[in-house]
């Protein structure tokens, strides 16, 4: 089945890109494996067992779907799946990729494009953010990072903002595997993050990354207002972060800052 015919907005839609991008990886041990897979080339051994832990929650979130929506006519779509789950469960880091690859047959992924395709037309769906605006946010992230580790600020805060920047690096790997929610903790860590140290953003001192820094959590907030219904609260964070947002999202803002209490909606930028 052509790629752009699998359905990518649901569980079995993600494993199936997982699969196919793995299936690519011709040599190597399951550590490396992992690493290529998931483009995270040069990543620690820590960071790539997470997202493998991600990738078991991906495997269960898929069966449990089809369970759900399919009933006893979902054995068929689900016997990969757990024959995958159940070989990684036994596969040390140290032991060839092949041994997965090996099991990743044409009639494999076939099957979960199938079941991708099911679980779509039973309406167990998420909204699906285009690769070309992640990739996007990537490359400037990346870019952005290269910078601060460059640059001449203060070693705190420059380290501050390498530890913010690489939570939203692992989020958007996360997202090909876990879906819009790994995005949604992303944002809220690095709100937060923000928050407290909202003075070294407002004080001018480094504009040449705090700009380019408050411009990717803008891009981060619409990717999670997008995929999920968290609009109003990602308007009113950014504005009580003093973040210029754009005028449709001002009113957004406004109406959630009234419903949690606050005494008047925020001063709007001419």
């Amino acid at each position: 089945m052509p790629d752009e015919f699998v359905h990518r907005n649901n569980p079995a839609g993600r494993l199936y890109y997982l699969l196919e991008n793995a299936k690519r990886v011709t040599s190597g041990d399951m550590l490396d494996g992992w690493r290529v897979t998931l483009d995270i080339r040069g990543a620690s051994e820590p960071v790539v067992l997470s997202h493998i832990a991600e990738v078991f929650d991906l495997l269960h979130q898929a069966e449990m779907a089809l369970s759900e929506a399919l009933g006893d006519n979902s054995t068929r779509l689900i016997t990969p799946i757990k024959r995958i789950k159940e070989y990684l469960i036994g596969a040390g880091l140290s032991q060839s990729w092949a041994g997965l690859t090996n099991l990743i047959s044409d009639e494999v992924l076939m099957t979960v494009a199938l079941a991708a395709e099911k679980l779509a037309h039973a309406g167990r769906t998420e909204i699906e953010i285009e690769s070309e605006e992640l990739d996007a946010i990537q490359s400037d992230l990346e870019e952005l990072l290269r910078t601060v580790r460059t640059s001449e600020i203060d070693p705190e805060f420059k380290e501050f903002l390498i530890d913010e920047l690489e939570i939203i690096r692992q989020a958007l790997v996360s997202y090909r595997i876990g879906g819009p929610t790994t995005l949604t903790r992303a944002f809220d860590l690095v709100a937060g993050g923000r928050l407290r140290t909202n003075a070294k953003f407002t004080d001018g001192s480094y504009p040449e990354v705090t700009e380019r820094f408050d411009n990717l959590l803008v891009r981060l907030a619409k990717i999670v207002s997008a995929c999920s219904k968290v609009k109003m609260l990602t308007s009113a964070t950014l504005r009580l972060l003093g973040i210029e947002i754009e005028p449709e999202h001002r009113q957004l803002a406004d109406a959630e800052q009234c419903r949690l209490g606050a005494s008047e909606p925020a001063a709007t930028a001419d």
